[in-house]
């Protein structure tokens, strides 16, 4: 049916600039927090009340519920969205088990990124201290410290950790 490819190809645009950017030749481990949030919480806004997902990021949308929603509250996409009215439009029978399935595969994919993204991590969100716009962010100096700390043959040392903290003030 036409509604769901235009369906699936709006969720799959949702990854698309994600696999882009990571597929690249240069290092971007720094960038990957902030992009996986980001993620989750584009694919939360089709599903969610769209103020839940809004001002949270990181581990906080691990925490958003995943409560059923009627379909009319749900974002399918634009496309999808007008193939869906044409079709209620005609009385079509299944236009009901449609948006039940939409919803569905919604619902399992935030759940599967839910439990699965490591948006809990504490070295993955350390990492973002690494770009060059963090540096004068006052939390950076909490995060190159837990960097250091997590490579222990390195690390072993305190005087390590207080020279880490130093060179990263300067």
């Amino acid at each position: 049916m036409l509604a769901c490819l235009h369906f699936v190809l709006s969720v799959a645009n949702l990854f698309l600039p994600f696999l882009t950017k990571f597929q690249a030749q240069h290092t971007s481990i720094h960038l990957l927090f902030e992009e996986l949030s980001q993620v989750l919480q584009l694919l939360l806004q089709r599903f969610v009340k769209s103020d839940a997902p809004k001002d949270k990021s990181g581990a906080q949308l691990l925490s958003v519920q995943l409560e059923n929603r009627p379909a009319e509250a749900c974002k399918f996409g634009t496309q999808t969205s007008a193939v869906l009215k044409k079709l209620k439009a005609d009385k079509n029978a299944g236009l009901a088990l449609l948006h039940c399935d939409m919803i569905q595969f919604l619902k399992r994919t935030n759940q599967y990124l839910q439990e699965r993204l490591a948006l809990q991590n504490k070295f993955l969100f350390s990492v973002q201290c690494l770009k060059p716009s963090m540096r004068t962010n006052p939390d950076s100096i909490q995060m190159i410290n837990t960097l250091a700390a997590s490579v222990p043959h390195v690390a072993s040392d305190m005087n390590f950790l207080d020279s880490v903290s130093t060179e990263w003030r300067r």
